[in-house]
């Protein structure tokens, strides 16, 4: 995102990935990309930030919590809590609009390459979990569900 804006307003921009491709430490896996915390939409921040949306997003606005007791609450909002969307290299996912927008962008990317010393900018992800998600997906005829499970 910052290799986008950067080259947006001018700047030469590089990125150096140490993978052959952008999110393949996610395997065309999911992820909720909260919604909650703000007053705005999150795709609308992303929108009014110049990102385009056209990942796959898919919004929930209910579900089941179960507490450590392992007793169902169910939560619902009239807006959406947070949009389930795809991570990986795949075509509709989050990982690789990035990469169409910064490559549209000018944004010269590197991969199989570490960083570098002299750079501006060193992401390198987050440094453990703090939270701990597992999925399991598969086709049925029941409308799209999402569970938690929290524990303390």
């Amino acid at each position: 995102m910052a290799g986008i804006q950067l080259a947006r307003q001018g700047f030469g921009v590089e990125i150096y990935e140490k993978r052959a491709d952008v999110g393949l430490r996610h395997h065309n896996d999911f992820q909720g990309l909260e919604n909650w915390s703000q007053r705005t939409d999150v795709l609308q921040v992303l929108r009014d930030l110049g990102l385009q949306t056209d990942f796959f997003a898919r919004p929930f606005k209910s579900g089941l919590l179960y507490l450590p007791s392992l007793r169902p609450i169910r939560v619902r909002s009239p807006q959406t809590m947070f949009y389930l969307i795809k991570r990986g290299p795949g075509e509709d996912t989050f990982d690789s609009l990035l990469k169409r927008q910064a490559l549209d962008a000018g944004v010269r990317i590197h991969f199989n390459s570490g960083s570098q010393p002299d750079a501006d900018i060193i992401a390198t992800g987050p440094p453990q979990a703090n939270i701990l998600a597992a999925g399991l997906n598969f086709e049925t005829s029941q409308e799209d569900q999402a569970r938690g499970i929290l524990s303390c």
